[in-house]
C-alpha cells in the first residue's frame, strides 16, 4: 500500500500519524502476526531503527480493513491538519458510525476534541484564538 504521512501542527502541538492506504485487504490474522513480529523487532531494535518500526506499527493500527473507512480516516486527519475541525468531526463521526470497533477513528476524533477544547480554554483564559 501507499504510506501517507500526515503531520498535525496545531497550537504548538505536533502529532505524527500514518495511514495505510490501499491495504484494505489485510485481514486481522495477518495484522496480528505482523504486529507480533514488529513488537519483537522493536524490543530488540537499535535507536536508529526504532522510528521505522514504530511507523510500521502505526501503519497497521491505521488500516481499518476497508478502503472506504481508510479514506474517512485520511480525510478527517487532513481536515484536522487544516484546522477545519467541524469537517474533521463529520468525517470521523461517520467513520465511527460505520466502524465502531476501529480504534484509530476514536483516537482521531478524540484528538479533534482535544484541539477544540484546548482552543476554547485558551481563548477564555488568555484571550487567544
Amino acid at each position: 500500500g501507499v504510506k501517507v504521512r500526515l503531520i498535525f501542527d496545531c497550537h504548538g502541538i505536533s502529532i505524527f500519524a500514518w495511514a495505510n492506504v490501499g491495504n484494505a485487504d489485510v485481514g486481522p490474522e495477518d495484522a496480528d502476526a505482523q504486529l507480533g513480529e514488529l513488537f519483537r523487532l522493536l524490543k530488540e531494535s537499535d535507536p536508529e531503527d526504532f522510528l521505522e518500526i514504530e511507523r510500521d506499527i502505526s501503519d497497521i493500527w491505521a488500516a481499518s480493513g476497508s478502503a472506504a473507512m481508510n479514506l474517512l480516516l485520511e480525510r478527517g486527519r487532513l481536515e484536522t491538519s487544516a484546522e477545519d475541525y467541524h469537517k474533521a468531526l463529520e468525517y470521523l463521526s461517520a467513520l465511527i458510525d460505520h466502524a465502531p470497533d476501529f480504534a484509530a477513528g476514536w483516537n482521531a476524533r478524540a484528538t479533534v476534541y482535544y484541539f477544540t477544547t484546548n482552543m476554547l480554554w485558551q481563548s477564555r483564559i488568555f484571550g487567544k484564538r
